[in-house]
């Protein structure tokens, strides 16, 4: 698992031309325990998560991306594997961490994922962000995590206290027109379109003037190197388990989308992608990208707040980004 201080100006530098939780449950192979006929509520949750804990903190220290992938999968699996690529790159040691103090939210019956929220102890300290996470049951039984977002203690009190009601499913608790709209609205606010709507998703710092303000910063670099960058949404996931809260419904969105940069019209290629770029830095490319055009893939993790009263808009409590592919066409 990745524990950094998000940055959110993309940084990506394209040059052209130039190179530039108790019980009897049994423990997995994975080491989290499995889910068991006894039934499975906050103590086996909480047993998880320390399990979780113990493995991923030390796979994550160690630089391991097959140990990761035991306790983890996608998309949370991509950003972690992005972490380990830029210590790796930066001759630096991951720290340990802890989640302390953690609540859950799961289903009432037959659980196939729960939620979970803690402050995070790194290498002893404490974090000054809370850890929101979701874990899902694989096939054979046993618990990875599948989502993670870090929230600003600012955000903390709009998450309360998970373990007030059951976990619900996402597609249930939001209607399938407003996931839709969610996901196209967000789309358009990363991109810093000049159409954002805050009466659907509410302006904050984290959205718009950091994250979104990322883009307009990468765009003028992209111009001024007569380049054009557009990013298109491949797909939306919603995450199998939400929590009902007095403010509203506390669900993630995963979007899939592409960045696709381009000659401008009079430009000349070839596009290149240095190696020392965010981007290439976390796939672990360390040649670099060159070609007519450079697409890069990347899973982007939206913590979101909805509320159940329409015409109010929804809030984005933390958010993720990390590059999966690249590609050149």
């Amino acid at each position: 698992m990745e524990r950094r201080r998000q940055g959110w100006a993309l940084g990506l530098v394209v040059l052209l031309g130039l190179g530039g939780c108790g019980g009897d449950q049994a423990v997995s192979a994975g080491g989290t325990p499995a889910a068991g006929a006894g039934g499975f509520g906050v103590a086996q949750a909480a047993e998880v998560l320390a399990a979780f804990d113990e493995g991923d903190s030390a796979a994550s220290t160690a630089g391991d991306p097959d140990a990761l992938a035991r306790y983890e999968v996608a998309p949370a699996l991509d950003a972690s594997l992005a972490g380990i690529r830029r210590a790796e790159y930066h001759k630096r040691t991951q720290p340990k961490f802890q989640h302390v103090d953690p609540k859950f939210a799961v289903p009432g019956t037959d659980p196939r994922c729960f939620l979970a929220s803690a402050t995070l102890r790194i290498t002893g300290e404490e974090s000054a962000y809370v850890d929101f996470s979701q874990f899902v049951r694989t096939p054979a039984g046993d618990w990875k995590l599948s989502h993670h977002v870090q929230v600003s203690r600012e955000a903390v009190p709009s998450i309360g206290d998970l373990s007030a009601s059951p976990a619900v499913s996402s597609t249930e608790a939001v209607g399938e027109r407003s996931r839709k709209a969610l996901a196209t609205e967000l789309l358009a606010r990363t991109t810093a379109t000049d159409s954002a709507d805050t009466s659907l998703v509410a302006s904050s710092p984290l959205l718009d003037q950091q994250f979104a303000a990322g883009w307009t910063i990468y765009q003028q670099q992209m111009a001024a190197a007569k380049l054009t960058v557009e990013r298109t949404m491949q797909s939306a996931e919603w995450s199998a388990c939400a929590a009902r809260t007095p403010g509203g419904t506390l669900t993630l969105l995963t979007m899939y989308v592409t960045d696709r940069v381009a000659p401008a019209a009079g430009g000349r290629g070839p596009v290149v992608l240095p190696a020392e770029s965010p981007d290439m830095i976390a796939l672990g490319e360390r040649k670099g990208v060159r070609g007519p055009a450079v697409s890069v893939s990347r899973v982007e993790v939206f913590l979101l707040l909805v509320p159940d009263a329409e015409g109010s808009p929804a809030r984005v409590l933390g958010l993720s980004d990390a590059p999966t592919k690249v590609t050149t066409s």
